[in-house]
């Protein structure tokens, strides 16, 4: 499991700076369900971040589309 400071350092490395962070401590998180995100020591949090209040992660019937649609084209553009 990678400590705070390689989450930190690969962040820096492979996000631009203009993503700025809101938290002094990162969370590694390892999963969600419904409106829940865990972390790698079993914490839950709930997820008022991720947009996703609508249907929670890893709905059943969300997964299945998702699967359905990537069997067709994986790509998606939020500008069109």
């Amino acid at each position: 499991m990678l400590d705070n400071k390689e989450i930190l350092d690969l962040r820096s490395k492979h996000l631009g700076p203009s993503l700025s962070v809101s938290y002094d401590e990162p969370l590694h998180i390892v999963r969600g369900e419904g409106q829940y995100l865990f972390d790698a020591k079993g914490n839950r949090y709930l997820d008022c971040v991720n947009n996703i209040q609508h249907v929670g992660h890893c709905h059943p019937k969300v997964v299945e589309a998702a699967q359905q649609q990537y069997k067709k084209l994986n790509t998606n553009t939020r500008y069109l």
